[in-house]
């Protein structure tokens, strides 16, 4: 058992990333920079917000739309594999079997594609409704940097979803002085 002291991690804050911020916001074509990118990873990492709420809201709001973007694109694709299913020409006799199991399988799946849909936009709405960070933040954003860890959009979605059903929040550090103050409280720790 390793008992070497891990070094605490810090909540990084700067002005600079504060104005890439606001300028994400305001950007019609969003793109994600490694800069802003590096807000979420620190918030991973501390569990601690240090920008305005409502900017942080649309960096975290627009990744998890570009996450759920690539699990749909998958999804629908994995359900069309597996509807698709060649016939060979000795199965004549049971087609309308086959064909009524593939009508089926597709019913099943449009309805299993719609449930997954309502729940993602049940939980982006339930998420934009947040006045402050939720208690579930720092997990919310280990769940955008490690999504890849999930082989299912049911999955990765139910595991987001779980991160909505708080009502407890976590107020930001506002200013540079709340952010020193707690960096300097986490090393006498």
């Amino acid at each position: 058992m390793n008992t070497t002291p891990t070094a605490a991690v810090l909540v990084e804050y700067s002005d600079s990333l504060k104005q890439s911020l606001q300028d994400f916001v305001k950007q019609e074509n969003k793109k994600v920079t490694p800069e802003l990118f590096s807000i979420i990873e620190n918030v991973a990492k501390t569990g601690a917000t240090c920008y305005p709420w409502e900017l942080l809201k649309e960096l975290l709001y627009f990744k998890l739309n570009e996450i759920f973007d690539i699990f749909k694109q998958s999804y629908i694709e994995q359900q069309q594999n597996q509807s698709y299913s060649p016939q060979s020409p000795s199965s004549n006799v049971n087609n309308n079997n086959k064909d009524k199991d593939e009508e089926m399988t597709k019913i099943k799946n449009q309805m299993n594609t719609s449930t997954l849909l309502q729940m993602q936009q049940q939980f982006l709405d339930t998420f934009m409704e947040f006045k402050e960070p939720p208690f579930t933040i720092q997990r919310l954003c280990e769940l955008i940097l490690d999504y890849k860890l999930y082989t299912s959009f049911s999955k990765y979605l139910c595991a987001v979803e779980k991160m909505a059903n708080v009502t407890s929040t976590l107020p930001p550090l506002s200013t540079p002085d709340e952010v020193a103050e707690y960096n300097k409280n986490i090393w006498k720790n």
